[in-house]
């Protein structure tokens, strides 16, 4: 199943970025693995299920694969794999940067809007059974 998810090539480049976690204690669970978390995210990325929907063959639970991604999102792991996915395409030829478009149509408006009026309630009528 990992195989479909990521192929092992990139898989492997990008799994030198994650950060590299100390062992528990013995008395604690063992740690997740990052590949574990990773295969999560592009679980869900690529089918579309919720988070609650993870496959228990992916080793990971919800809780962990929201901890990972926040704390990758936090250090900067994305952007490093952005950067080597990136780099890729340019390289090999899928990328043509003069044909590149960014947009920025969902950037918040810097001045804002008018707040509107509040809407007026509307009265209950009493209906009969």
């Amino acid at each position: 199943m990992y195989g479909k998810l990521v192929p092992d090539e990139l898989r492997n480049e990008i799994e030198s970025l994650f950060p590299v976690h100390q062992m528990p204690h013995k008395e604690s669970r063992p740690l997740v693995d990052n590949r574990s978390i990773f295969h999560c995210l592009i679980f869900v990325l690529k089918t579309g299920n919720g988070w609650r929907d993870l496959p228990t063959e992916l080793e990971a639970s919800e809780k962990t694969v929201r901890r990972g991604l926040k704390e990758w999102s936090e250090s900067g792991v994305w952007k490093r794999v952005f950067e080597l996915l990136f780099e890729r395409a340019r390289v090999s030829g899928w990328l043509e940067l003069a044909e590149l478009l960014i947009d920025a149509g969902l950037v918040k408006a810097p001045c804002g809007s008018k707040k509107s009026s509040q809407t007026r309630p509307i009265s209950v009528v009493a209906a009969v059974n």
